[in-house]
């Protein structure tokens, strides 16, 4: 009964907006998917961070993704590491985002954190990480049947659900929270930093055209694939084996869908951490500034 209320009410809220404002990231710009790049250059390479490129046999191209090595990986052992994928927001890219590692990097050297290895997707600007409904832009498959495989089969990692996290920020925490509740066998651990969970609205009313290219303005598509709708559907694998950490800045512009999500995930009976972090606003250094250590730690307890 719960399920089929909380159904309904996901069409409502998410759809129409009526329990909170929809963040305008973007400006509601129009947008050219003969623009998207799938490939970037890196200007400026972090400690650890190589650039390399992957062919999409679903989109017949290259796709490029950034990837950071800990110290030891190149110290001439057989030793396997951890994954994480991170996702970047609307309007980033794979090459910007790898600048982060630096955190990764620094609390290694500090162990405060496990070494594991970083892949930085590239999410094709304002994709939010699905497959466009004509199949030519397929960021979702690209990432679970392309990129995966490919990043185990050429690095020695964890090739497994155990060795496998998920992170993101803003469209970017969308977009982890979709794939982890989607594919909940593949991952052990998602971290999200103020995830634009109300995107559904967003990308309806602001972002026409997004709506229009992914998803050929389908709302029942749309409410099928964000991460609340998900997780009603998964409730029972994800309970069991997904590990889940959600923050977000009292500042924020996706405060009151964050923890509208929080809520909604505890009403589902669904473990998961919530915190939220005075004033950060919706800038990505000012979460790991704060609690990125926390992130990464969650990570390395989801591994035991």
């Amino acid at each position: 009964m719960f399920e089929k209320q909380t159904a309904a009410a996901i069409v409502f809220i998410l759809v129409t907006g009526a329990a909170f404002s929809a963040p305008r990231t973007g400006g509601g710009r129009a947008v050219d998917p003969n623009a998207i790049a799938w490939v970037h250059e890196l200007a400026r390479a972090s400690e650890g961070v190589r650039y390399e490129t992957f062919e999409s046999a679903s989109m017949k191209h290259p796709v490029g993704y950034a990837i950071y090595l800990p110290p030891t990986y190149e110290k001439g052992t057989s030793a396997r590491y951890p994954v994480i994928y991170w996702l970047h927001g609307i309007g980033g890219n794979e090459a910007q985002s790898s600048r982060l590692s630096s955190y990764l990097n620094g609390y290694i050297a500090s162990g405060k954190a496990e070494p594991a290895i970083m892949v930085f997707v590239n999410g094709a600007i304002w994709s939010m990480y699905l497959d466009s409904f004509d199949g030519t832009i397929m960021v979702e498959t690209s990432i679970i049947k392309e990129l995966i495989p490919h990043i185990d089969s050429r690095y020695r990692t964890v090739a497994s659900k155990i060795g496998r996290a998920l992170e993101g920020f803003s469209m970017g925490g969308f977009g982890a929270l979709h794939l982890a509740f989607k594919y909940p066998d593949l991952f052990a651990s998602v971290v999200v930093y103020a995830p634009a969970v109300c995107m559904t609205n967003m990308i309806a009313q602001s972002h026409a055209d997004i709506f229009r290219i992914m998803l050929n303005s389908d709302s029942e598509r749309l409410t099928a694939e964000e991460p609340a709708g998900l997780a009603a559907r998964n409730a029972e694998a994800i309970r069991l084996s997904l590990r889940i950490r959600i923050a977000v800045g009292t500042a924020d512009i996706v405060y009151q869908g964050a923890k509208w999500l929080h809520e909604y995930l505890s009403a589902l009976s669904i473990p998961h951490e919530y915190e939220e972090v005075p004033g950060a606003k919706h800038i990505t250094g000012n979460y790991y500034d704060a609690v990125g250590e926390k992130g990464y730690r969650f990570h390395d307890a989801a591994r035991k």
